[in-house]
């Protein structure tokens, strides 16, 4: 896993992970956003996609968007709201 960081930006790079470390990594990587910070994910795993989507807004962050960046690669955007 690699992860880069701007003080309101942070992506993370999950790929080789399976359920449910990516999603792990996601929520912990949330709780230390700014109000109003971004996170970028990439999996490679199917099952990641929905799973990190849905405890993303189970716990009352947002996806703004979920694109296939190649075979079998996504890149999920979140947010932290205000």
């Amino acid at each position: 896993m690699s992860e880069k960081a701007s003080e309101d930006k942070k992506t993370i790079d999950a790929t080789g992970y399976v359920c449910p470390y990516p999603a792990m990594l996601t929520l912990d990587a949330l709780k230390e956003l700014p109000a109003g910070g971004v996170l970028e994910v990439t999996v490679d795993n199917p099952p990641s996609v929905e799973n990190i989507s849905h405890k993303v807004e189970s716990k009352g962050y947002k996806v703004e968007k979920v694109d296939e960046i190649g075979e079998k690669l996504w890149k999920i955007t979140m947010s932290k709201q205000a």
